[in-house]
């Protein structure tokens, strides 16, 4: 599970490997604003390395203009 805080709004977007949720930040406790699932898609990758650590490729971001979230695909 992947946790991003919008850096202009109270929001915050949690992802797992099938399913995207955006959150309301501006009451308490949060808000579920919208549940969206990825399937087929997956857009994290976790591969694990010969020490067993665990790697996460992909990613969320904000936009430039701080306007969206985007995706970072594996």
């Amino acid at each position: 599970m992947l946790l991003y805080l919008h850096s202009t709004r109270r929001e915050a977007l949690t992802a797992s490997e099938t399913t995207l949720t955006r959150w309301s930040l501006t009451t308490n406790p949060a808000t579920l604003l919208t549940q969206v699932s990825t399937v087929p898609a997956i857009f994290f990758e976790h591969l694990y390395d010969p020490g067993g650590r665990m790697h996460t490729f992909g990613g969320i971001s904000c936009t430039p203009d701080g306007e969206f979230f985007a995706l970072q695909q594996p």
